[in-house]
């Protein structure tokens, strides 16, 4: 497994975030498709970055076993560095059409630019994302969802009082 890179800055803190969704529904009989429209603007401060990020659709499975997974394309533009990334959500093949391994994502980080390619992303967005660099061709983990919510508290409800209306 590929090693943590030090020099990918882990962005924690303070993130400002604005949301405009707009959902479409398309049913295909054995599932349903959310198709988000809109743009999602985080801002982080201490970088002095801001972020234009589109939003993958939501794929709802009904059959042959509920599920629910992202899917579609999404890009992230920040004006500031000048670098774009574009994500791929997906399922992968499966043998027959059955099974596959659900909550894939693949993907670049390009110069917008130039166009010219720094990494490339692939992984499983709820386990390890990786990133290869382009040049090198060396893999560091971008992300890794355990390391990432192994910290996080339950919050705690303190006012358990219940009102009736």
């Amino acid at each position: 497994m590929p090693k943590p890179n030090p020099e990918i800055p882990r962005y924690v803190g303070q993130i400002q975030n604005e949301i405009l969704l707009h959902f479409l529904l398309i049913s295909e009989g054995t599932s349903v498709e959310a198709t988000v429209k809109g743009m999602r603007h985080v801002k982080l401060l201490k970088f002095s970055e801001n972020y234009e990020i589109d939003c993958p659709n939501l794929l709802i499975r009904l059959l042959p076993a509920p599920s629910v997974e992202w899917s579609g394309t999404v890009r992230i533009v920040c004006k500031e560095s000048e670098l774009e990334a574009e994500l791929i959500y997906y399922r992968s093949n499966a043998f027959l059409g059955l099974g596959g391994d659900p909550r894939c994502v693949k993907g670049k980080i390009f110069s917008s630019r130039s166009g010219e390619i720094i990494c490339e992303i692939d992984g499983h967005w709820d386990r390890i994302v990786s990133a290869k660099d382009a040049k090198t061709g060396k893999v560091s983990v971008l992300y890794d969802a355990e390391s990432a919510i192994a910290d996080l508290k339950t919050p705690v409800v303190r006012n358990q009082e219940v009102t009736s209306f």
